[in-house]
């Protein structure tokens, strides 16, 4: 069962998230925008309901953010030099590299959960990046995938 979950989760959605506007629009001529934030958001939800109903995520833990001052300061040392890394790194990518970059970033998010316990204090670190993204206009890069990053470079 885990291993359908894995692959539904992080094989099947993405691929659905990545590929279905461009069929519906070569199929029905349909452009479906903005979908895949509300998609990750009932995904969340779906996920959170299940992992609550279970038993597998306690009480309080997807908003416990009592973390010290050690955890804060560690997680904003590592996010600043991480940003100006990241963002270096992503100065010649046709849009490959936000796949490798996401994957080293969910092992940033899933050691700060691991340590700290907190689903919270990770998405909050999860957001300080995403929001650094957006905010510098990287945002279409993971935003619209692959089209925003061919489009950017005038391919």
């Amino acid at each position: 069962m885990k291993l359908l979950e894995c692959l539904l989760l992080y094989l099947g959605l993405p691929s659905l998230l990545a590929f279905l506007p461009g069929w519906v629009e070569r199929r029905l001529g349909v452009r479906l925008n903005a979908w895949v934030i509300p998609t990750l958001l009932v995904a969340s939800a779906i996920a959170y309901a299940h992992l609550r109903r279970t038993g597998r995520l306690a009480r309080g833990e997807a908003t416990r953010l009592g973390v010290g001052r050690r955890d804060w300061t560690r997680m904003l040392t590592r996010f600043a030099i991480g940003a100006a890394f990241f963002a270096w790194a992503h100065i010649v990518f046709h849009n490959v590299w936000a796949c490798a970059f996401t994957f080293v970033g969910g092992l940033f998010f899933l050691s700060t959960y691991r340590r700290t316990g907190s689903l919270l204090f990770a998405a909050v670190e999860h957001a300080l990046y995403g929001d650094f993204l957006f905010s510098i206009g990287w945002g279409a890069f993971f935003y619209e995938g692959t089209q925003a990053a061919l489009a950017a470079v005038g391919a």
